[in-house]
């Protein structure tokens, strides 16, 4: 360990922070500055303005998040597990029908593009345009607006 000329502290390995009993109270010297602490095996961080942080959980904690069951209780989430994966599967199956049923229609022959109908009077200067398919755009037989 050794101290640098700027006010910090450099290591090289590991560093043991002891166990503190209770938080640190009081001010912080250094302004932007806070306290690093261990109690009961989790890391803290308390500010300059007073606010703790947890940095890192005890080991114990992740444990004691696990869900005790009673066998009544077991029994009772696997019944349920059960049934949703009973219609889970009924829709994987209707969802699987849906899907062949689409691949089907797009997999099947597309039918030529119709001719417009006879009773349109056919319009050279409109075609000549390149109007296209924009004939439509009013009522057949009328002029356009």
């Amino acid at each position: 360990m050794q101290r640098t000329a700027r006010p910090g502290l450099l290591v090289d390995g590991s560093v043991e922070v002891g166990n503190t009993a209770t938080a640190p109270a009081g001010t912080v010297s250094a302004a932007g500055g806070g306290t690093l602490y261990a109690r009961n095996g989790e890391l803290w961080w308390r500010g300059s303005a007073g606010t703790r942080t947890r940095m890192a959980p005890a080991q114990e904690e992740r444990e004691e998040q696990m869900v005790q069951l009673t066998p009544d209780e077991l029994v009772a989430e696997f019944q349920e597990a059960v049934v949703e994966l009973y219609f889970a599967r009924k829709r994987i199956v209707a969802l699987e029908s849906e899907n062949a049923a689409l691949k089907a229609r797009l997999s099947a022959p597309v039918p030529p593009p119709q001719e417009a109908p006879a009773d349109i009077p056919a319009d050279p200067a409109r075609d000549a345009a390149g109007g296209g398919e924009q004939w439509f755009s009013g009522v057949p037989g009328e002029p356009a607006a």
